[in-house]
């Protein structure tokens, strides 16, 4: 994001329902928005190896049932 999307964006985030019940003290600063950008990075972050790890073993396990019934194929 460049200064001015960063800009717009926090002009629309501070028009945020949210923000406004608070007041003006409030109104994010480019560190609260640093601090929110970093924390979603860091959820993205453990999500997606989350997700690589289901991925994976859903996968092993797939390898082991095919592997084990080709086996059974050969053997009979």
């Amino acid at each position: 994001l460049d200064r001015a999307g960063r800009k717009a964006f926090v002009t629309r985030l501070a028009a945020h329902p949210l923000f406004q019940a608070f007041g003006r003290q409030a109104r994010p600063t480019e560190y609260t928005l640093r601090v929110l950008r970093f924390s979603l990075d860091h959820h993205m972050n453990a999500l997606a190896r989350l997700l690589g790890r289901l991925i994976y073993l859903v996968k092993r396990e797939f390898v082991d049932l095919y592997a084990r019934r080709t086996q059974i194929k050969r053997n009979s």
